[in-house]
């Protein structure tokens, strides 16, 4: 788990809240590079929602450049660059 993640993502992530919950819980599992291993049906249960709605939300998480897919189900957090190219803390 990396708390920087956590709180960046709580500070700067912008979205509905399925998928700010699905964006924190996402967070919560992954090290501290950004790396996560995530299913949907894994965050379905994570987040308490349907699982139908945790692979839309995946998807929209994907297309909106919060996570790209690196293997599989293994995936990359990248949070938005802010002046200077540091991520708030």
């Amino acid at each position: 788990m990396s708390i920087r993640l956590y709180a960046d993502v709580w500070d700067t992530f912008r979205g509905n809240p399925d998928e700010k919950l699905s964006a924190l819980a996402i967070a919560d599992w992954a090290n501290d590079d950004g790396r996560v291993l995530c299913t949907p049906i894994e965050l379905a249960a994570k987040a308490r929602i349907a699982h139908g709605t945790a692979c839309e939300v995946l998807q929209k998480l994907v297309d909106r450049g919060f996570l790209a897919p690196i293997s599989g189900a293994w995936y990359q957090i990248q949070l938005p660059a802010h002046p200077g190219g540091e991520v708030p803390r």
